[in-house]
């Protein structure tokens, strides 16, 4: 599978990594596979582990209302910035397995991530210095007076969507501690046509009783093993990989 670069659009719902795991039935014409990535926020300074999601506007076409991590497809703008930054050894090892993803264009997977939770949420993963020739889709970012640092970010997790879904993502997880994101003193309070609504820091507990797609279950399953073996920001650890293999679900590490 080849690296697929979609550009996000201001108007209707935009592709985005954490709409894997949807309910429609619908079957239509094989749709490409788009790379995509999502960022998995963890608040450790409570009694049980906190993660940042919000909840999926009712009137997307595809999987609506239902609570996710913040994410979406990979934009041209990621691509070229991922030449500026680099990746550690292992989480290249980690994000280069069993994908023909050029190597080159890694780095525009955790950038797509970190672009895309500061416009679904606000919150910023980045280091207060000075960001030159910012791309366009990366301005409001710049303006903020920060330069995203992806170099700190752990692959914890990939999901391809299944054969038969009208929209379908190659979906990278990465993970990182609250603690690393920007205290700027402010907060996002989202509000109805936004696509995360309900924007909140949730205990597993929390979300037992609460909508979530399957994937999106399985990805938190997968942190919250990682937490309990305390090698949840170890990028030398394996990743989980959720995927189709002969017509059945499969699981297998990267």
């Amino acid at each position: 599978m080849t690296a697929t670069v979609v550009d996000g659009s201001a108007t209707g719902a935009r592709p985005s990594a954490h709409r894997i795991g949807t309910h429609e039935t619908a079957i239509i014409a094989p749709a490409a596979v788009r790379d995509a990535a999502s960022l998995v926020v963890v608040d450790l300074e409570h009694d049980e582990p906190r993660f940042l999601m919000g909840l999926r506007n009712r009137d997307h076409r595809f999987m609506p209302s239902v609570y996710v991590f913040p994410g979406g497809a990979v934009e041209s703008g990621d691509l070229l910035l991922s030449s500026r930054f680099q990746l550690s050894l292992d989480a290249r090892t980690r994000l280069g397995a069993a994908t023909t993803f050029d190597a080159s264009c890694l780095s525009a997977l955790p950038l797509a991530a970190i672009r895309e939770t500061f416009e679904e949420t606000g919150e910023i993963l980045g280091e207060d210095a000075a960001f030159a020739e910012p791309p366009e889709n990366w301005a409001a970012f710049a303006n903020e007076g920060y330069r995203p640092a992806c170099d700190g970010l752990v692959p914890v997790a990939r999901a391809i969507t299944p054969p038969g879904y009208p929209i379908r993502y190659d979906a990278r997880f990465f993970a990182c501690e609250r603690a690393c994101l920007a205290d700027r003193g402010q907060a996002r309070v989202s509000s109805p046509g936004d696509e995360l609504e309900r924007l909140g820091w949730y205990s597993e507990r929390d979300l037992k009783d609460m909508p979530l797609a399957d994937i999106t279950r399985r990805i938190l399953n997968d942190i919250t093993l990682r937490l309990a073996a305390g090698t949840l920001l170890d990028p030398s650890r394996p990743m989980a990989f959720h995927h189709r293999e002969n017509g059945s679900s499969a699981l297998d590490f990267l």
